[in-house]
């Protein structure tokens, strides 16, 4: 569950860490205190304890929204930001291999449906933002593909255009591909 996680919680816990023994430091240079291995301790423990807090609230919202990216369900996603794109897809079949190839290079491909005609995929985690998710999903029946996209975290402006971004390119691709 915290695979994809396990990078950023990291490098978020050194940075934490360091801004506190460098804080520790230079107060300790610029006043004279003597640093002992009580207050760095107790440091340590409090940011510890802010990180598994603070990555147990994300992991707790961001779950479902994993869970449902990287599983089989066929039904598009009913979270509140979900972006829907609609295309026409008149050809007999859908390139689902040649899709995923062009995807693969910008995006995680996490579940490829073949009997569903339907793809999944994610943008990379960076610490700029949480990214987006998509469904790419043909239906036969209609003609049509339909794209849903919805960001990972909508905290900032930026986090919740992730969502637009991603199924406008995808989208792109897809025109691209007609």
């Amino acid at each position: 569950m915290l695979k994809p996680y396990r990078k950023l919680i990291i490098i978020y816990f050194f940075i934490l860490w360091g801004i506190f023994v460098v804080y520790r430091i230079l107060r300790a240079a610029f006043t004279g205190e003597v640093v002992d291995f009580s207050v760095l301790a107790t440091g340590t423990l409090w940011i510890i304890i802010f990180s598994a807090v603070y990555w147990a609230y994300l992991v707790k919202r961001f779950k479902p929204r994993l869970d449902y990216i990287e599983g089989p369900e066929t039904e598009f996603p009913d979270f509140p930001e979900v972006v829907m794109n609609q295309l026409e897809w008149k050809k007999e079949d859908f390139p689902l291999e040649r899709l995923r190839d062009e995807l693969a290079a910008e995006y995680v491909v996490t579940y490829i449906g073949k009997q569903d005609h339907i793809i999944k995929i994610r943008s990379r985690f960076t610490m700029r933002s949480w990214g987006a998710c998509s469904v790419i999903r043909w239906q036969p029946e209609r003609e049509v593909v339909k794209v849903a996209s919805y960001p990972m975290a909508n905290h900032t402006v930026r986090q919740g255009r992730e969502g637009e971004k991603q199924n406008k390119f995808v989208t792109e691709i897809m025109t691209v591909m007609l």
